[in-house]
Formats: C-alpha cells, structure tokens, sequence
C-alpha cells in the first residue's frame, strides 16, 4: 500500500508547489503555509462526521434527481467547503501576513490541498491493495485539481473581502457561495444514477472550474500592490 498512498500524497504537494511559485511579488511565511495544510486536514473531521451523519439517514446518491442534488450540493458541496471556510476565516484571514489579495488565494490553496490529500489518502486506504493505485491514480487528475480549483474560488473572495469596505459581507457570502456551487455540480453529475450522459456534465464543470480559478489567479496578480510597475502579470 506503500505506492498508492505515495501517489495519493503526490497530486496535493504538486499543487501547492504550483501555488507557491506562482505568488511571485511576495512570499508567504513557511511557517503559516504550513500551518493553513494543517488547517485543511483538520477540517476533514467536519465531512467525516456528516457521513456518518447521513450513513445513519441512508441519504445517498441515486436516480432520484433531487435526492442526489441535495447531497452533492448540501450535504458534500456546501459541508466540505465550509468545512475549508471556517479554518481560513477564523485562523487566517486576520493573519498580518495576509496583506494581499493574491494571499487569499494562497493560503485557501494549503487549506484546501491539507483536505484533499488527507481525504486522497483515505479513499486509498478504503480501496485496498488491489484498486488504491487505480482509486489514487484517477483522483490525482480529477478530484484534487478539482479541490484546488474549489480553493482558488473561496481564497479570491476572501482577498477580495479582506480589502473591501461596505461590499465585505457580500464578498464573504461569495467566498462560500461559488465554491460550492462548482463543487456541488460537479458531484451531482458525477454521481446521479439518471441518466449515463449526465456523467459527462461533471467533466464539463470539472474543465469549467480549472478556467475560472484561472482567470481568477490572473486578477489577483494584476491588482496586487508589491508588484513592480511595468510587470508582465500573464501566466
């Protein structure tokens, strides 16, 4: 079980290292990166105890379209992400280091990659010897970029949030909103027993959501205030 959980552990170091290199005009300390993965692993106790929650309540995916809609939307998309939401609000987000908005981005990033590494690691584990490399292999590119997508999401509205004035709750409300929404889409279609061509919409939210954090990342580099004039800010 040694190389599964190593390639379970890989597609989330991999992203943080994207993340890292890509705050280019002022780095994070070591130290509150590190910290923010903790964060995020931590918050993996939240969705575990949710299903054991609707375990108990054999709430589950199937042709029922709206049965499976709550679940993807409510009980795993809008539970995981505010799961990854309170760690960053109430132990980061007045965090001095936190003097950007690209910062949100950041450090929503660490938070978001200590929950998909951990929660990796756990499918791996539930899959055993024969399908972990199989399980570890397919979410290294879907589930965890999908994750790290997610966090770009929540970390540009926190930074947008962080240095706004009477618009601040709305920004916050769209920090949990949007990831949601995207995470919640991209599962009900994944999962829903409906139709077999249905599945193939995941894949478009799964593309959908890689562009918008994308163009996302873009802002935040073109509005922060440590970059020199006259930098080039594409990526």
């Amino acid at each position: 079980m040694i190389l599964p959980i190593l390639l379970a552990l890989a597609p989330g170091l991999a992203i943080i290292l994207a993340i890292y290199f890509m705050d280019r005009y002022e780095k994070e300390p070591f130290t509150l990166l590190l910290f923010s993965f903790v964060l995020g692993m931590a918050s993996v106790l939240i969705p575990l105890a949710k299903a054991q929650f609707l375990d108990d309540f054999g709430w589950e995916a199937s042709s029922d379209l709206v049965e499976t809609a709550l679940l993807a939307f409510v009980g795993i998309g809008f539970v995981e992400e505010f799961a990854k939401y309170l760690m960053l609000v109430f132990f980061i987000y007045k965090r001095p280091a936190f003097n950007e908005p690209f910062d949100g981005i950041v450090y929503a990033v660490m938070v978001g990659m200590g929950f998909a590494t951990i929660e990796n690691v756990i499918y791996v584990l539930q899959a055993g010897a024969s399908e972990g490399m199989e399980m570890a292999f397919n979410r290294m590119f879907t589930a965890v970029p999908a994750h790290g997508a997610f966090a770009v999401m929540m970390g540009y509205f926190l930074g947008k949030a962080k240095f706004a004035n009477w618009t601040k709750v709305f920004y916050f409300l769209l920090a949990i909103l949007i990831p949601t929404l995207f995470h919640g889409a991209y599962d009900f279609f994944l999962m829903q027993e409906h139709s077999d061509w249905l599945t193939y919409l995941s894949i478009f939210f799964f593309g959908l959501s890689l562009l918008y954090s994308k163009s996302l990342m873009k802002k935040h580099h073109a509005a922060s205030p440590f970059k020199p004039m006259g930098k080039d800010t594409q990526s």
